[in-house]
């Protein structure tokens, strides 16, 4: 090796060691707090395992896909002989890393619950590769070329526990790597802190999950294991008044302590779709103060959603957290305290009291052809209410600080022009009488009408005042069935109990918005594994968008409450990973113009308001000038 690549090996290396000491410290030291005192049984926080890239690309559909990934290696392995910059012993390092980023791997973080012989305040992490010997030999060679240019207190040395392995101390803890056996496999690890047995730490995988057998990628986690960090924390930080509120949230949340949450994940395929399931322990003990109630989805709520919506996502939930996070804040910072007061005396609304603790129980959005042909436009946000008198109250109050402010502009232009207005009888009659208001901009053409009406449980909003109509008609049940009334969605939102997520999507009204950008993906790995002589030719990697499409099962969610007390999360998705690509790619190209837009609106007025305030310190400057001159005349 050059003396070059053998320094972008060492400074590549010193970055994941250094970011993955960093990573499993702060997580140590940080991440969790409370005042109980750790116990010795060692647990995971988290342990997670897949089989591979492969192992995710197991339809037909992704076939070339699959064949291509799987060539990478071997196009890398032919770049030195075509580009002069591209040097041997970098292409080598390159395709040793891509290798085994595609291969079985492993990782977890965990408490010893015994002595803390490697540091890292007896926590320790582990990041494995399943490999073969020839696997083990290059990432040996590329490790230790990286070690020996590292200024190293202590130089690395052949480790008493795994042969083979060998070890350095860092700032914080252990470093362990190297090849290991594992029976007639061969893995190789980089280990921190203190890890006993790297092998008991993923004992508990689950080999099954809710009827997923043998899935790709599975895992458990286990926020009790953060009780010792826990205890440092309040050790080192406990008098701090910010400290102590914190720990309480976070074990009030059930992120440390004895009733900490704990449980398992996993992804895999049946013959029809691919599945995932979480299965969180103990939620049902944090669900209070989670804000999530204990009943769940009503027929009637699902019914709010039209049948042919093309996204749809409804859960139960109290703004608890919400206002809990806001009473906290407003007694850390003084700035806090001040705005609600002077909201409250000058408007009469307490946020939290008059708003905050008005809503909640069931919330959700949507975008349907109902409301407004499946566009961004269609969106219609439901929210639950629990004091309708005292929100309308507010309301009007609100209402009536944001005209006077309007009317006190100091351009003239907008004075009188932006009204919250409450919409006539004769309008109303298309919502059932129901009170609807709009944010209108008198005599100047704004294209947008957002709108929202007040049922006796629901505030229904839209962009649009055709979507708000069609929305409270469909929640009276003017519409039409709603969206559990479609097969491919009422199989996959039948619970053994209760309901409090559900979401829908339909990916083939999202997939011709993703299929170019996919398909140009395609594209450009078919043509950079393709040999320069071409007669290693992989071809189309993505199928056309009708085969793509053909049998394309939607994308689902629920979330439900087991037996047990626990949160169960079921995904459903289709097989191939193209599919599931063209439609998240073409939903997100949907949603993004309704949040980019904003955003670029207020970067632009930010700037012009930066240009206003210099040309005003500019001119204030000019001024200043002329007036010194005059004086020294």
């Amino acid at each position: 090796m050059n003396r070059s690549s053998v320094g972008v090996y060492s400074r590549f290396a010193a970055v994941r060691v250094g970011a993955f000491a960093v990573t499993l410290v702060a997580g140590a030291a940080l991440a969790q707090p409370a005042g109980q005192q750790p116990d010795n049984q060692p647990r995971a926080v988290f342990a997670i395992e897949h089989r591979g890239l492969s192992s995710l690309l197991v339809d037909d559909k992704d076939a070339a896909l699959k064949r291509a990934l799987e060539l990478v290696p071997v196009r890398l392995s032919e770049l030195p002989n075509e580009f002069e910059t591209a040097k041997v012993e970098d292409v080598a390092a390159l395709t040793i890393l891509v290798k085994h980023a595609a291969a079985p791997t492993r990782l977890a973080l965990a408490y010893a619950g015994g002595p803390t012989f490697g540091g890292a305040f007896g926590y320790g992490g582990i990041l494995s590769f399943a490999t073969d010997e020839a696997g083990v030999l290059g990432l040996n060679i590329l490790t230790q070329a990286a070690l020996a240019q590292q200024p190293l207190e202590s130089p690395p040395e052949p480790s008493d526990r795994f042969p083979g392995m060998r070890e350095f101390w860092l700032p914080g803890g252990l470093v362990t790597l190297g090849p290991r056996a594992v029976g007639d496999d061969w893995r190789y690890e980089l280990m921190f802190g203190t890890v006993p047995d790297p092998d008991a730490l993923f004992a508990g995988l689950p080999s099954s999950l809710a009827g997923l057998e043998n899935p790709a990628v599975r895992g458990t986690f286990d926020f009790r294991a953060l009780d010792s960090a826990a205890a440092y924390v309040k050790a080192f930080g406990g008098n701090n008044p910010e400290v102590r509120s914190l720990l309480k949230l976070l074990e009030q949340g059930g992120l440390y302590g004895a009733d900490a949450l704990h449980g398992e994940f996993a992804l895999g395929f049946t013959p029809e779709h691919a599945e995932g399931r979480v299965v969180v322990r103990g939620a049902q003990k944090v669900a209070e103060r989670w804000g999530v109630p204990q009943a769940g989805l009503t027929p009637k709520e699902l019914a709010m959603v039209p049948s042919d919506a093309t996204f749809a996502m409804l859960w139960r939930s109290d703004l608890t957290l919400l206002s809990g996070a806001l009473q906290m804040a407003s007694t850390q910072d003084p700035n806090v305290a001040y705005a609600l007061r002077v909201l409250a005396e000058e408007t009469g609304v307490e946020l939290r009291k008059d708003v905050l603790d008005s809503l909640g129980g069931t919330m959700g959005f949507y975008m349907s052809d109902a409301t407004g042909g499946g566009s961004p436009l269609s969106t219609v946000l439901i929210i639950g209410i629990k004091d309708r008198e005292r929100l309308l109250a507010s309301q009007d109050k609100l209402v009536e600080r944001v005209h006077a402010e309007v009317d006190r502009s100091e351009d003239p232009n907008l004075r009188q022009r932006i009204r919250i207005h409450a919409w006539s009888d004769a309008s109303r009659e298309a919502v059932g009488g129901v009170p609807t208001f709009g944010l209108r901009v008198h005599g100047l053409p704004m294209p947008l009408e957002p709108t929202y009406a007040v049922l006796d449980q629901w505030i229904i909003a839209g962009l649009t005042p055709q979507s708000v109509i069609a929305a409270v008609q469909q929640a009276q049940g003017k519409g039409d069935a709603g969206l559990a009334s479609r097969p491919e969605f009422a199989d996959s939102f039948d619970a053994p109990g209760p309901l409090v997520l559900a979401m829908a999507h339909d990916v083939r009204r999202t997939m011709g918005a993703g299929y170019p950008w996919i398909s140009m993906t395609g594209s450009a790995i078919s043509n950079a594994v393709t040999s320069r002589e071409g007669e290693r030719n992989q071809g189309v990697i993505v199928p056309t968008f009708r085969e793509l499409a053909q049998n394309a099962k939607p994308q689902t969610m629920i979330g439900y409450w087991a037996n047990d007390g626990s949160l169960v999360v079921r995904t459903r998705a289709d097989r191939s990973m193209l599919v599931n690509a063209c439609a998240t790619t073409g939903l997100a190209l949907q949603v993004m113009p309704g949040v980019a837009i904003p955003a670029a609106i207020a970067e632009i007025e930010s700037l012009q308001k930066q240009v206003e305030d210099a040309e005003m310190r500019a001119q204030v400057g000019a001024e200043v000038d002329e007036s010194d001159a005059s004086d020294e005349e």
